[in-house]
């Protein structure tokens, strides 16, 4: 189901939305924080938004890194032609989210984006959100 944020809003104070549905809101109707440019004032770190996870007992191939590097490339490569597929479906201009695509997201996975993923989790686990804290482990 597509959020619908009136609804949402008739019912709460605020409402949280992410991918196509945020896309969509017409910024100037409401009052709108970006949680991952809050996030990374407050703590000066990235926000990790996303990451690739798996159970420790799976068995990846020994070129998983090269996999997802060519893909990034690729990807990278592609923003205007992503953009110009999905204005369309999601009825917004190509050039709007070829900008979204170019300047919000951030593709990157550095030292500095695992400090912040830990610190998120560290507060996490203050708020009892979290049972515990486990060791980040990457391949």
């Amino acid at each position: 189901y597509a959020p619908e944020l009136d609804a949402m809003l008739k019912r709460c104070d605020a409402a949280l939305l992410i991918g196509d549905a945020a896309l969509r809101v017409r910024l100037e109707e409401y009052e709108v924080l970006d949680l991952a440019a809050e996030w990374a004032q407050w703590q000066q770190r990235p926000f990790v938004c996303a990451f690739w996870a798996c159970r420790s007992d799976v068995q990846l191939p020994d070129d998983l890194i090269a996999i997802f590097q060519e893909a990034k490339r690729w990807g990278l490569e592609r923003r205007s032609e992503i953009a110009s597929v999905y204005a369309e479906s999601l009825s917004l201009p190509a050039s709007y989210l070829e900008n979204y695509l170019r300047h919000n997201i951030d593709y990157d996975m550095g030292p500095r984006h695992i400090e912040g993923l830990g610190k998120f989790y560290q507060l996490a686990l203050q708020q009892k959100l979290i049972p515990e804290l486990r060791a980040l482990r990457f391949k």
